[in-house]
């Protein structure tokens, strides 16, 4: 290797980014989020509220140039606090990611990847789970990047809440279409759930980060009946005259898991 392409390669090494979305922003191969889930204002994941049981998913965004070697941790503190999954993301022909590739379960690191050809991102599903009886305190969920000879590291604080979520398997396929807005997935659960619709039944199938969406808002509705006041008007929603915005629904999932339970989490 000459001399003059080693600036080139420190260069990727310094431009080497780590990046976290909700599961609602899915990301494409070029490392922006993709045109269904465009739309309002990104939030910010630094201090996310996470109910204790359950599951809380987020998207880890590796980007650099093509060719980039990298080494990715998740750090923990407490150390091991949490069950955290991490799972490749794969992108369809239209660069929509949705079939998730299991890379390990009780994942911390290291996992060692490489920036493939004609992409400048690779994205990760990671799925964080914490006992029920969990203390409620922050804790800190950093991933952190070891590219070319450089630490980053996103600096992200999870605040346990009182919240008790019950957890569930990610078995059933809410039926959307994956050029859909990844939310929808989310409105699934709450159209049958305030609309009294029939559960969907389990079925086989490979993990999708649409199943993922749909199990979790299933956690998070346990917990409110459709009565709620935190919860759209019913009988408007049922009739498609309500529309939640961009991320609408982690605000109304902030709501629920903030307010008294209406009943118990079974």
């Amino acid at each position: 290797m000459s001399d003059d392409m080693l600036p080139l390669m420190a260069l990727a090494w310094f431009s080497a980014q780590i990046e976290v979305y909700s599961e609602f922003r899915r990301i494409g191969p070029d490392g922006e989020i993709v045109k269904p889930d465009q739309g309002g204002t990104v939030r910010e994941l630094l201090s996310p509220a996470v109910a204790r049981g359950g599951h809380a998913s987020f998207h880890i965004v590796v980007k650099g140039a093509a060719g980039l070697d990298y080494t990715l941790y998740i750090g923990q503190n407490p150390e091991g606090h949490a069950r955290a999954t991490l799972y490749r993301e794969l992108f369809d022909a239209n660069g929509l990611p949705d079939r998730l590739e299991l890379i390990k379960a009780g994942f911390q690191g290291p996992h060692e990847g490489r920036i493939p050809e004609g992409q400048s991102a690779e994205v990760f599903w990671l799925d964080v789970e914490y006992p029920a009886t969990a203390a409620v305190e922050r804790v800190k969920v950093e991933p952190q990047l070891w590219a070319g000879s450089h630490w980053i590291v996103y600096p992200m604080e999870v605040r346990l809440i009182e919240a008790q979520l019950k957890s569930l398997a990610a078995d059933r396929d809410p039926g959307v279409a994956v050029d859909a807005r990844a939310e929808s997935a989310a409105f699934v659960a709450l159209r049958q759930h305030l609309c009294g619709l029939p559960a969907l039944p389990v079925s086989v199938g490979p993990p999708t980060i649409r199943r993922f969406i749909y199990r979790n808002a299933r956690e998070v509705l346990a917990r409110a009946t459709p009565a709620s006041p935190v919860l759209p008007d019913a009988t408007a929603y049922c009739k498609s005259e309500i529309e939640l915005p961009y991320e609408g629904f982690l605000r109304l999932r902030g709501q629920i898991l903030q307010a008294k339970p209406t009943s118990p989490a079974k």
